[in-house]
């Protein structure tokens, strides 16, 4: 979890108003799934991800975080062959935690890994 300042206002003694931001990331979705083995159980997930979903909003919401003040990231640059996985996934958490601030970060085309990912040493 990222904690974040944000500049929100400025005050009517000329200072600014700084309000701490939460971002819940990276790929939050892939995560759930590594966590709880869900990744080649569909029904388990299904059933899982919007109960994880809403018990990070309640965590949030009682240690005094509103639902505007955190996003959580469900996917991080993706595969565009899970795009449909993503929508069902964001269609589930919206359903499990109505106001959640959920983001996804996706590449516009395919990155080719740098070569020492690869094991390749030049």
């Amino acid at each position: 979890m990222i904690c974040a300042p944000r500049v929100i206002s400025r005050r009517t003694d000329g200072k600014y108003g700084v309000h701490p931001t939460f971002f819940i990331g990276f790929s939050g979705y892939r995560t759930f799934q590594q966590l709880y083995g869900t990744k080649n159980n569909p029904e388990k997930n299904r059933k899982l991800w919007p109960q994880w979903v809403a018990a990070v909003k309640k965590l949030m919401n009682d240690n005094g975080v509103p639902d505007t003040d955190y996003a959580i990231e469900t996917w991080d640059e993706p595969d565009p062959k899970l795009f449909d996985e993503l929508i069902a996934s964001h269609e589930a958490a919206k359903k499990a935690a109505e106001m959640l601030n959920a983001c996804y970060t996706i590449v516009p085309v395919p990155v080719e890994k740098p070569a020492f990912i690869k094991g390749i040493v030049r």
